[in-house]
């Protein structure tokens, strides 16, 4: 697993960019939820929510954004061996490149953004993209809520995502196609340019694989 370091960011931002592919289509559709849609918790009680798509073709990589009370409830770090708090990934797509995992417990918010690498391929159908562990700090819902979604192909082209929030008729509906820059930068110019990665691999063997030089000048 390749995870990116938030203090030496800009140099691969930068490189990433240089291979991101303008969307021209968006291909499928897919809808993202939270199990269980709401959680209350005791102080000292803890819960597992599952970050949970359906409905997907082709997914490549994704990126959501969350939200939760910090008064009511706190993340629980799924790696204390690394800086910062973290959620756990999910066992739908493999957490090959990881752009972003950190939970705030300041702001109250949750960043995640994955991508795979091949020889992994693209998936579809349903399945958990994270899973998110709370502990009660007082007594109370948790408001943890999706705030925004981007999920993307092999071709750095972004997939159709509905919000599907605990009452199904408040659904929100992102626009289909959004165009680039997406409303979710910086990371969803790393996203998309991670998953332009993958077809830059397929159709260019005989060039130096960027991550890798990346990776080299990282250490």
């Amino acid at each position: 697993m390749f995870q990116l370091s938030l203090t030496r960011k800009l140099p691969l931002l930068l490189l990433i960019g240089l291979l991101v592919t303008t969307p021209v289509a968006a291909q499928g559709g897919a809808t993202i939820r939270l199990d269980p849609p709401a959680v209350a918790l005791d102080p000292g009680e803890t819960a597992e929510v599952t970050v949970w798509l359906e409905g997907v073709t082709e997914l490549a990589g994704a990126e959501v954004h969350l939200t939760y009370d910090p008064e009511r409830v706190e993340v629980v770090d799924a790696d204390p061996a690394s800086n910062g708090v973290q959620i756990a990934h999910g066992t739908f797509l493999s957490a090959d490149f990881v752009a972003q995992n950190q939970a705030d417990p300041n702001a109250g918010t949750i960043d995640y953004a994955v991508a795979q690498m091949p020889p992994h391929e693209p998936v579809s159908g349903d399945g958990p993209l994270a899973v998110i562990t709370l502990r009660g700090v007082a007594e109370g819902e948790a408001g943890l809520a999706v705030q925004s979604v981007l999920l993307a192909n092999q071709d750095a082209q972004p997939i159709p995502v509905v919000v599907e929030t605990a009452a199904p008729e408040t659904t929100t509906n992102p626009p289909a196609a959004p165009s680039f820059p997406v409303a979710c930068w910086p990371w969803g110019m790393i996203l998309l340019g991670a998953a332009g990665i993958i077809v830059e691999r397929k159709t260019s063997q005989h060039k130096t694989d960027p991550i890798t030089k990346q990776r080299g000048g990282m250490q």
